[in-house]
């Protein structure tokens, strides 16, 4: 497979290089939940990284499933899990899979997919792969919501 290793990934997450973590949920995922314009729904998040979408997701009463391809990533999205504040008598619906997106089914369509850093981190011989993927892991009538972000970089 062409790109980026899971070993590459991993040592990232272990030497804490996540420069792509901004250290809290995107603010267009946080507009979309406040206006109202995405409800409470089953939606997975590929590519979770620390996770930050999926607890603010499950905070507001998604049903979340969080993707990851390494195991430092899905450690650190459960642990972020685990300081959301939950209402007495209530439960977090959300868990963090560790798996490869090209490759991971979910049990039964989703509602919705929030796309926001996985795509950039495959190689583009998979970007064909990943939306076809993504399709297949909808409900008719399911949304995708995702955040492109470009930035420039230095020598590029």
């Amino acid at each position: 497979m062409a790109g980026p290793t899971t070993s590459f990934w991993q040592s990232r997450f272990d030497s804490n290089q996540t420069n792509w973590d901004r250290g809290e949920p995107g603010p267009r995922l946080q507009h979309w939940l406040d206006t109202g314009e995405l409800q409470p729904c089953r939606i997975a998040v590929p590519g979770c990284g620390n996770g930050w979408e999926v607890a603010e997701l499950a905070s507001r009463g998604f049903d979340v499933i969080g993707l990851d391809y390494t195991a430092a990533a899905v450690e650190r999205a459960r642990a972020h899990l685990q300081l959301v504040p939950v209402p007495a008598g209530q439960t977090l619906a959300a868990h963090v899979v560790e798996a490869d997106v090209l490759v991971w089914e979910p049990a039964s369509p989703l509602d919705a997919v929030y796309e926001q850093t996985c795509l950039c981190a495959l190689h583009p011989d998979h970007w064909t792969a990943y939306a076809h993927q993504l399709w297949r892991w909808l409900k008719p009538g399911g949304q995708l919501r995702a955040l492109f972000m470009q930035r420039p970089r230095e020598n590029a």
